[in-house]
């Protein structure tokens, strides 16, 4: 499958992507400008954040250190753990940070060349196979563009690798988690599908032009008060 090219007349992203990145300036270009080009405005984590915050610590905490969790959530998260671990003796790794050049080479996180990064939460691999694993504190939902680009790191970092299922592993209210599977067969795919997401960015970055896009986010949720479109709450 032909993989869709990079400009060749722009010779380096703006910054290194993320999915988070990504995410936001198809939500709203303009929001993305402020966010990661002018980087005049932040987020600023509310309670629901800070506590999905907490939540990944104490996994992480019991994964690495065998340090027991309190928050209901992260037993749920537990669970899932103590399950995995059932099966072989898999290398883990734990807020595995990974960094991708524009051919899909590796990179360091923060490297010169890293056109694509991310942080995987819990991740698995042995045999030929891998486990991607998401923790989710927030309301479930059907989008997978983040395994995506996940499975294209780990096919992109573990050349051995042939098989992943990823998952997402919803904590809030324990609902069953959302599986997909990758082949290393469709992994031109999944570039394909990644640089597409990318493309558009890379136009506007081009042409200098940020343009607002509408939502229910601008009535008091979107950190970009100086839009246009903003309301208060």
């Amino acid at each position: 499958m032909k993989i869709l090219p990079l400009d060749p007349s722009f010779a380096s992203p703006v910054r290194a992507e993320s999915f988070k990145s990504i995410n936001t300036f198809h939500t709203c270009p303009k929001q993305y400008e402020h966010r990661y080009i002018l980087k005049d405005v932040k987020n600023t984590p509310g309670e629901a954040a800070l506590w999905g915050t907490e939540v990944h610590r104490q996994l992480e905490e019991y994964i690495v250190n065998g340090t027991p969790v309190t928050d209901p959530a992260a037993m749920r998260g537990v669970h899932f753990i103590d399950q995995a671990r059932k099966n072989a003796q898999w290398s883990e790794y734990v807020e595995y940070q990974w960094g991708l050049t524009k051919d899909f080479g590796i990179t360091g996180f923060f490297g010169n060349e890293c056109f694509l990064r991310g942080v995987i939460d819990f991740l698995r691999v042995v045999d030929g196979k891998a486990l991607i694993v998401d923790w989710k504190t927030g309301k479930k939902k059907d989008n997978t563009d983040q395994m995506d680009i996940f499975a294209l790191a780990v096919f992109s970092t573990f050349p051995a690798v042939q098989k992943i299922r990823g998952v997402y592993v919803w904590l809030k209210e324990g609902e069953a988690p959302t599986m997909k599977d990758y082949l290393r067969s469709g992994l031109d795919r999944l570039k394909e599908q990644v640089l597409e997401k990318i493309e558009p960015i890379q136009m506007a970055a081009e042409v200098g032009e940020y343009p607002m896009k509408t939502s229910g986010l601008c009535r008091g949720w979107c950190p970009v008060k100086t839009c246009p479109a903003y309301q208060e709450r």
